[in-house]
């Protein structure tokens, strides 16, 4: 399932890739109030990692919901893939600010694995989403490159 979600990530509708970095955004909130691991676990899985514990019934059944409508969405309209160069300068403009803004926080997001406080990854994974969001037209290309490539 996360391989079909991974590749219609690269391809879905802008409305369902904004809604599935809503929902992102609303789990990381539900997880970085749990004051442990959980939260940077989820944004970096490793291989043998122990289950999460489950997330409240109402977040899975809207992310089913939203899982749902990205699938459908990538089956019935792929988006045209952008030119790596033209990714590459969306990429720039959307979240080089952000990154100049923030750069220990772009440099804990570089680096995941590295010692650090893993709340305050999780913290900046989830304002460069919220930045990145408020990008608008650009937005869902960006989200579309990353989210396609990490499935979380």
């Amino acid at each position: 399932m996360q391989q079909a979600l991974a590749r219609a990530l690269h391809v879905t509708s802008d409305k369902a890739i904004l809604a599935y970095t809503e929902l992102l955004q609303d789990e990381l909130r539900v997880l970085l109030q749990r004051n442990d691991d959980s939260c940077h676990r989820y944004l970096f899985p490793l291989p043998a990692q122990a289950p999460l514990p489950p997330l409240p019934s109402a977040l899975a059944e809207r992310n089913s919901v939203i899982v749902a409508q990205i699938l459908r969405d990538a089956a019935k309209q792929a988006q045209a893939a952008l030119s790596n160069q033209r990714m590459q300068a969306l990429r720039f403009a959307v979240i080089g600010p952000w990154a100049n803004a923030h750069p220990q926080q772009f440099q804990m997001l570089s680096n995941p694995h590295l010692p650090a406080d893993k709340q305050a990854v999780c913290r900046a994974a989830q304002s460069l989403y919220a930045h990145i969001q408020n990008q608008h037209l650009e937005a869902a290309p960006v989200l579309r490159m990353m989210l396609g490539r990490s499935t979380r």
